[in-house]
């Protein structure tokens, strides 16, 4: 029998993917599925027991046991940060998760978003058999405008969110290259930034590109960078989807 799987990241985007899923097939019809990194702000926490009450359906959580859903144990272990290919922890504690809880017949719910073209096409073209589904870009809807959906809802957004980072990703994303972002992580969290730069270091890799060249965290000029700012709010037209019906 064909499972519906929701991938709920604690991202806004993953969130409003989820409310539109449960609104297609209904709430009996859907698992919602969490893959746990200790390495995510703990507010995460809150947004998902909060979704799981707007939602009204559980939550699954699910983690890789071998390196207790950490970034830092992946780093450890395979003294490896990120190739061209990518960072070796959305492999191993990500991927590897996804592909043990998945079920070939499985219809599996990702929140990529209608301006998320490249991802979808990267997802698609690395797992051609599965059978992906992407609500939000049939909503024609925008990161941006699940962050105003969620507003509009009452949804307390995550702490990343409201400290003006774009994503909801792990604190110090390996897969990350901005300047801008490196020194946000600088600002908010220094001991992040502080570690990330003795793991560059360890590894022989620096993460962030300053002008198409690689540069070392612990180099990094701190005023490089545009800054980020939390876009403002209102209510917004795509505020009328219910699971009442």
């Amino acid at each position: 029998m064909t499972r519906v799987v929701s991938w709920f990241s604690c991202g806004a985007s993953s969130a409003v993917a989820t409310w539109l899923t449960l609104a297609k097939y209904g709430r009996d019809n859907v698992n919602i599925v969490n893959i746990h990194l200790i390495d995510e702000h703990p507010d995460n926490g809150r947004f998902l027991k909060d979704c799981e009450n707007w939602f009204g359906k559980r939550i699954e959580i699910v983690t890789r046991e071998k390196y207790q859903g950490s970034v830092d144990n992946v780093i450890s272990e395979s003294k490896f940060l990120r190739s061209f290919y990518g960072a070796k922890c959305t492999l191993e504690l990500k991927k590897k998760v996804r592909f043990e809880y998945q079920e070939p017949t499985d219809k599996q719910i990702f929140g990529y978003g209608v301006n998320e073209q490249k991802r979808i096409k990267r997802l698609l073209d690395s797992d051609p058999f599965t059978d992906f589904e992407f609500p939000l870009v049939d909503a024609q809807m925008t990161g941006e405008d699940c962050r105003q959906f969620l507003y509009d809802k009452g949804i307390v957004l995550p702490v990343m969110y409201k400290l003006g980072f774009r994503n909801n990703n792990c604190i110090g994303c390996l897969k990350a290259e901005s300047p801008t972002y490196w020194n946000h992580i600088r600002k908010h969290f220094p001991e992040v930034f502080e570690k990330r730069a003795k793991q560059e270091r360890s590894a022989n890799y620096a993460l962030c590109r300053v002008k198409g060249q690689n540069v070392f965290l612990d180099e990094l000029d701190p005023n490089v960078g545009r800054g980020y700012k939390m876009p403002d709010f209102s209510c917004g037209a795509v505020c009328d989807v219910s699971l009442e019906k």
